[in-house]
């Protein structure tokens, strides 16, 4: 068992080395989290260069944690020794199917599904309010790899954009439509899936947003990326640390420098120089506290 264990690591090893890995799925979990069910790897590029996500799906929520190569290898290593009876790594070579019993396991080999790599940049050509290949919408589990709203997941989706449409709409229809720069901090962003969406549209549309801060630095410069990174500033506070950290996980992508998620409660939390506060209604008193 332990020699096709390391066979299947040894080919993941090799993909990555080549340049030929496309993704890699665990599942059959039979370890001691009962709410684990599977994990989805994917190379992406971050600010500190190529690593590998690993998004961990549970009964209730999604995971994602990124790792460099050497230490993704050794996480995947300890989950295959660790409950998962089944892994499957694609590459544009071949795909390897290994399959753990209780008293053996077997590797297979098949003709790659996929002909090339995909794109490991996070950005997308905007064709929507909002992309459903954004890179945080597939780990914050809205959107498959392939960029489609899972079904389960269509009344957030639709809840997404028409808050982005709404804040767009006032902002236009406000003083700030002219401003050069915005600070927003969002009270309450829990996982983070208005706060993201949000600063993605106001950083990374050309149209179909128009006016305020895209427009006016539009207007000076031809690109938006850079300036638009700097001149938008949004701020998750989120008083549940776990949450944080996912939030802060997933901003790790190029062109989230401008967001930024922090552990506070909302009635303590300071605010300097704030064009936009958002709060949700939420529960117990956090609704009154933002207020």
């Amino acid at each position: 068992m332990r020699a096709e264990i390391e066979k299947f690591v040894g080919c993941l090893r090799q993909s990555l080395d080549e340049n030929s890995f496309v993704k890699l799925t665990l599942g059959n979990y039979k370890g001691e989290d009962e709410h684990l069910q599977k994990i989805s790897v994917r190379r992406v590029e971050t600010k500190n260069g190529g690593r590998l996500a690993f998004q961990s799906r549970f009964d209730t929520r999604d995971v994602v944690k990124n790792f460099d190569p050497d230490e993704a290898i050794g996480q995947i290593s300890k989950y295959l020794e660790g409950g998962f009876r089944s892994a499957h790594l694609f590459t544009i070579v071949n795909d390897f199917q290994l399959t753990i019993g209780k008293k053996n396991a077997r590797l297979t080999t098949s003709k790659p599904t996929f002909a090339k790599k995909p794109s490991a940049s996070h950005d997308r050509e905007k064709k929507h309010l909002i992309d459903p290949n954004a890179y945080y919408l597939k780990a914050l589990g809205i959107a498959t790899e392939d960029g489609k709203i899972r079904t389960d997941q269509r009344d957030k989706w639709k809840q997404i954009n028409k808050f982005v449409e709404v804040l767009a709409g006032l902002i236009e229809n406000s003083s700030l439509k002219d401003k050069t720069n915005l600070r927003i901090v969002d009270m309450g962003s829990g996982k983070g899936y208005l706060t993201f969406a949000f600063y993605d549209y106001l950083t990374k549309s050309s149209p179909p947003y128009e006016g305020g801060v895209a427009e006016a630095l539009r207007g000076r410069r031809g690109s938006l990326s850079e300036e638009l990174e700097s001149a938008i500033q949004i701020t998750g506070i989120e008083q549940r640390l776990e949450l944080v950290t996912i939030c802060n996980d997933i901003a790790t992508a190029p062109g989230s420098d401008g967001l930024n998620f922090v552990e506070s409660n909302t009635a303590d939390t300071a605010l300097y120089h704030v064009a936009v506060l958002l709060a949700l209604p939420a529960c117990d008193t956090a609704t009154d506290d933002a207020l």
